[in-house]
Parts: structure tokens; C-alpha cells; sequence
């Protein structure tokens, strides 16, 4: 026996105050709920507008109200939006009319699914919805665009048709081993092999890119005691949101705080100061601090302009090929003036004026 395919609404726009206000049906009962709020038939794919009627006739809104018929809509069923005010109280009273008539509210991303189970998109596709909605910068919705669109989906597919291409190969290769045919090398299997390799590995990266521009990055400040960490926190989010002393050590616990820059979220922990300590209490500000250091995206290693040596030693030896800004701290004490330099190389135990 088919399962009851229920017919689901919800409100498609902000919650909130808003000047406009959609509420998306999707099912079975579609036009009918458009026929019992409107008193009115609506054309496919028609803009209709007019009053919004309530179960006892009377108007709640004025809108306007559009008819997708399935299976080409959004989620591949019948769709019919209601577009009046957005102010709650309307809201509120046109979902309670529409849940009158036997329709219930979605569950959330339930549109979406609706679309994924109908062929209307993929699970690359569905994901990319909500990346889009997330979004927080211009790099990030094209990311979620692109997606959307189908571009990575159809990567996707093509490096699975290679594989079964090449799986037929190998295949055949074991089936006729008696013959003197050898259908890896007369198909040059190795060299498509080492093809998808790098498209695969070109996928990694780019996912690894999305995900960035999704969460944001994350920026650990380390170093040893007293070098200014927290100084330079505050400098950052222009707030003062760590305590700053002259005695080493103020900072024992994790402090996260975060930033945006052209829309890209930019999450900056500080933490202890790393050196050997006795304390027990030192100790488990260090083992966190070594955890935020191992999870970050990039670490800011301040040290004091007044040490000659940049000491990475003090850094987790997981972190070494991660990437690394050098932050040389209290250059007013040592008369140097403000400047950026590229390090190429720098060995755990080198020397900075060496690499300068």
C-alpha cells in the first residue's frame, strides 16, 4: 500500500516584523487550501491577487498567491505560495486556516527533502540550500551557487563514470587472463588512474575552501607568557576583551571572540601562555591551548621583539607544516618600526634575524 503523502506548510520568509510574509503549501491538498483562503481558482503559474479568507469568511490579509503545479515546482508536487504582510499576528492567523484543513507545518528542511525524494535535486544540491541560507559573504553564496547548480554534483558523476570505465578494464584483464591481451596497459589505465587522482585531490582542496568560507577560519594566537597575546586580541576586535597585565600568565583559560572582514567570519582564540609550568593549573590552560593550536586553520605566534630567537619549540610538533604569521610584539621597547616580511623557511630552531 502507497503511503499517505501528506500535505505540509510553513512560513518561507524571516520570522519577524517584515513587510512581507510567505507561507509555502506543498502536497496533494495544495489547491485546495488556495480555493478555501482565496474563494478563488488559480491559473498555473499565474500571479492572483486578492483578500485571504479565514474559516469564518473573514479577510485576514491582502496578497498576492501563486500555483506551481507539480512535478514542475520546487519540491516536484502541487506548490501554492501566499504572499501578504508579514507582520506575526497575520501570520500566526493564516497558518492556523491553512492547518484547519488537514494540512500540517513541515518539518525543518522538509521542502527540501520533498525535492531530493522527487529527482529535483541531489544530496549535493539539498545541502547547498541551507550553505546558501548560511551564507555570510559574497564568496561564500557563489560557493553555495555553484553547487546549487549542479556544477560539483556533475564532477561528481563524471569521475564515477571513469571509475566504472575503469573498473570494466580490470574486470576483463581478470576474465580473459589466458588471452595474450592486456587491457590495462592498452588502455593507458595507469595514467587515467593518476588523472583522477589529482581531480580528486583538486575536490579535496575546493571542499576544504567551502568549508572555510561556510564556518569561517579559525585563528589560534600563540605563544609564550607576557608576550602580548592578549593585547593583540583586544587590538583585533577593538573591544577589550581580555584582561592585559604585566604579570606573565593572566591568561589560563580559552577566550574566543569573532570577526568579520569583507563578510568572512574570522574566529580568534587566545590562549595560555606556553612554556613548562608546575602548576596545575597552567598545565590544563596549556593542554587547551594545544588543543585550540591543533584544530586552528592558521596560528599568530607572538613573540617579544626583545628575544632573539623565535622559539617554535613551544609550538605541538602536529603543527609544523601549518600555516604560521610570525607577530614580533613590543617593537616600541626595541625602536623598530611597523613592517611586513615573507618567511619563506623556519626551522624549529632558528634564528628569525637569519631568515629576515
Amino acid at each position: 500500500m502507497t503511503p499517505k503523502v501528506h500535505t505540509i506548510c510553513a512560513l518561507a520568509s524571516a520570522l519577524g516584523q517584515s513587510g512581507i510574509g510567505i507561507i509555502r503549501v506543498s502536497g496533494p491538498l495544495a489547491l485546495n487550501v488556495s480555493k478555501k483562503i482565496l474563494k478563488n481558482d488559480l491559473k498555473p503559474r499565474y500571479v492572483y491577487y486578492g483578500a485571504f479568507y479565514c474559516s469564518d469568511n473573514n479577510i485576514i490579509d491582502k496578497g498576492v498567491a501563486i500555483f506551481f503545479p507539480g512535478p514542475n515546482s520546487y519540491t516536484g508536487e502541487d506548490v501554492v505560495e501566499f504572499q501578504g504582510h508579514g507582520g506575526p499576528g497575520v501570520i500566526k492567523k493564516t497558518l492556523e486556516t491553512i492547518i484547519a484543513l488537514d494540512i500540517r507545518l513541515a518539518e525543518p528542511g522538509e521542502f527540501s527533502k520533498r525535492a531530493f525524494l522527487n529527482g529535483k535535486m541531489d544530496l549535493v544540491q539539498a545541502e547547498a540550500v541551507q550553505d546558501l541560507i548560511q551564507s555570510n559573504s559574497e564568496e561564500s553564496a557563489l560557493s553555495a551557487v555553484r553547487s546549487l547548480t549542479g556544477e560539483f554534483s556533475e564532477k561528481i558523476n563524471q569521475i564515477l563514470s571513469e571509475l566504472i570505465s575503469l573498473r570494466v578494464f580490470v574486470e576483463a584483464t581478470i576474465d580473459f587472463s589466458d588471452e595474450e591481451i592486456d587491457f590495462l596497459e592498452s588502455h593507458e589505465v595507469s595514467n587515467k588512474l593518476q588523472i583522477l587522482k589529482e581531480t580528486l585531490t583538486d575536490i579535496l582542496r575546493t571542499a576544504n575552501q567551502g568549508t572555510i568560507l561556510r564556518d569561517g577560519i579559525h585563528v589560534a594566537i600563540a605563544g609564550k607568557p607576557n608576550a602580548g597575546k592578549s593585547s593583540l586580541l583586544n587590538t583585533l576586535t577593538k573591544q577589550s576583551s581580555a584582561i592585559v597585565t604585566d604579570i606573565a600568565g593572566t591568561t589560563r583559560d580559552i577566550l574566543k571572540e569573532t570577526i568579520y572582514v569583507d563578510g568572512m567570519p574570522i574566529h580568534i582564540i587566545d590562549t595560555a601562555g606556553l612554556h613548562n609550568s608546575d602548576n596545575v593549573i597552567e598545565q590544563e590552560g596549556i593542554r587547551r591551548a594545544h588543543n585550540e593550536i591543533n584544530n586552528a586553520d592558521i596560528i599568530l605566534l607572538v613573540f617579544d621583539s626583545r628575544d632573539s630567537d623565535v622559539d617554535l619549540t613551544i609550538l605541538p610538533d602536529s603543527v609544523k607544516n601549518k600555516p604560521k604569521i610570525l607577530v614580533r610584539n613590543k617593537i616600541d621597547l626595541v625602536d623598530h618600526k611597523p613592517s611586513v616580511k615573507k618567511i619563506v623557511q623556519l626551522n624549529r630552531n632558528s634564528n628569525l634575524r637569519k631568515k629576515r
